[in-house]
């Protein structure tokens, strides 16, 4: 499995000097690092960087680019992090292709480097209907 990381709140963290939510790449990647060692799989998913943007700032372009990236990877069980409010398009635009792979599209409300996300659940729910696919 595979666990592609495209943005969205699920991989922002709050900048004090911003005053707003900001993509921290070692943040995001630290935390998905620790899930994978949490969780308790036989085979952990490896995580993979596309982007990280705001999904409200992805066109039809981005779309193609993370479909084609999607299809290049090496496994058939994909769960990509996407941001929420525009989730639907990039599903949308995934479900009208001739698709090679299972893909499950999770998101959150509250970043996962914050205390009482949903993030953690919503990844773990996904990567649950991945492996259930798989099978």
């Amino acid at each position: 499995m595979k666990i592609v990381l495209t943005g969205g709140t699920f991989c922002k963290s709050y900048c004090p000097h911003q005053g707003s939510m900001i993509f921290d790449r070692d943040k995001v990647w630290e935390a998905f690092s620790d899930i994978v060692k949490f969780v308790r799989l036989i085979n952990k998913p490896k995580i993979v960087v596309w982007d990280l943007v705001d999904s409200r700032e992805m066109k039809t372009s981005d779309r193609e680019d993370l479909y084609c990236f999607c299809e290049s990877l090496n496994d058939d069980n994909i769960v990509i992090v996407h941001g929420t409010d525009m989730m639907e398009h990039t599903v949308e635009y995934f479900s009208k292709k001739d698709l090679s792979k299972t893909f499950v599209f999770t998101g959150s409300w509250i970043p996962l480097v914050h205390d009482k996300s949903d993030a953690m659940f919503n990844l773990g729910y996904a990567m649950a209907c991945a492996n259930y696919k798989k099978k």
